[in-house]
């Protein structure tokens, strides 16, 4: 099974030059939930995820980092503390995965991004998907990700897509937009198969099958065409794991398991203190922790940030003190 991240570095100046032609009156730089700094900013996760796959996943064979014409310089990382390392890290740009396609690259938005990662060349029926924010605590084994029967197994719970499209009416706006959620993204993918219920994702690994998309999008172009038409998020796009579980559920290639006591989400924030000291002492208490996500850790308190990056050095066996950024 190969493992594909995705990986940004907003503050890259040429990545900035390549984004700023596109920027138009809505501010999309000023929105974190279209193209902000939360979205953008790389704090170094990147290399956490990489080295806790490595540690705890010896059923990878592959690590693909989709990127655009950019590099987060994992070599000297992994030479000092991955000696000898045999699992291969290969940087793919958008334009391949966008081949055929380059007219609607560049491309700011990751839900166009995730729409096309099934098309990196030579990736395995089985794949794993990590956010570069995502990571691994504990050791890992395949029937984490695939069951026996051979279904993706993914961590989440049922909403009505109903309940989701009434929750949406109390969404904040900005610049007289309504914020574009995250559940309301899982709620589209649902919608596209005509799904009265979907998956409130949690923040873990996703489990898919390459074969999949490829049959889904070529019997519906149209609707692959209407997600990566878009290079930054619009409201009405769809989260495609969430179209791919809906379909796997409905159809008996995915099934669900409960987040409830094998995942952490750490979302710290600088008006949150105590934060961090908090949730690691609840991460004690999960009985099999063994996925974790850091969620805007550019926003932590420095207090915070320093008992994350001390915490998951611990856990993954790794010293992070040399790559941590804030």
């Amino acid at each position: 099974m190969d493992c594909v991240l995705t990986w940004v570095d907003g503050e890259d100046p040429a990545f900035r030059s390549r984004m700023t032609p596109y920027l138009t009156g809505a501010r999309e730089d000023s929105r974190n939930d279209v193209a902000g700094r939360a979205r953008l900013t790389s704090c170094r996760e990147i290399v956490v995820a990489v080295a806790s796959i490595l540690r705890f996943a010896p059923y990878i064979k592959r690590i693909f980092i989709v990127t655009d014409g950019q590099d987060p310089g994992l070599g000297p990382f992994l030479e000092k503390h991955f000696p000898g390392n045999k699992v291969p890290v290969v940087i793919v740009d958008h334009k391949v995965i966008f081949e055929g396609y380059e007219g609607y690259l560049p491309v700011f938005n990751s839900m166009s991004i995730e729409t096309m990662l099934w098309r990196i060349p030579d990736l395995s029926e089985d794949f794993l998907y990590l956010n570069d924010d995502y990571f691994l605590l504990a050791p890992t084994t395949e029937a984490d990700v695939l069951s026996p029967g051979g279904r993706s197994v993914f961590y989440g719970t049922p909403m009505r897509v109903a309940w989701a499209d009434f929750l949406r009416k109390f969404h904040r706006k900005k610049d007289g937009k309504r914020r574009i959620s995250y559940r309301d993204t899982l709620a589209n993918g649902a919608r596209i198969i005509g799904a009265k219920d979907f998956f409130m994702l949690a923040h873990t690994p996703e489990a898919m099958k390459r074969s999949v998309f490829e049959a889904f999008f070529r019997d519906n172009p149209d609707v692959m065409l209407s997600n990566i038409a878009h290079r930054f998020r619009e409201d009405g796009q769809f989260n495609v794991q969430s179209l791919y579980y809906n379909l796997g559920v409905r159809n008996g290639f995915a099934e669900c398991r409960s987040p409830k006591d094998v995942s952490i989400m750490l979302r710290p924030l600088r008006n949150k203190r105590g934060y961090m000291k908090r949730k690691l002492a609840k991460a004690v208490r999960i009985k099999d922790l063994k996925f974790g996500c850091m969620n805007s850790l550019q926003d932590a308190r420095e207090e915070d940030a320093r008992l994350f990056w001390q915490w998951v050095s611990d856990k993954i066996g790794v010293d992070f003190s040399t790559v941590q950024k804030v």
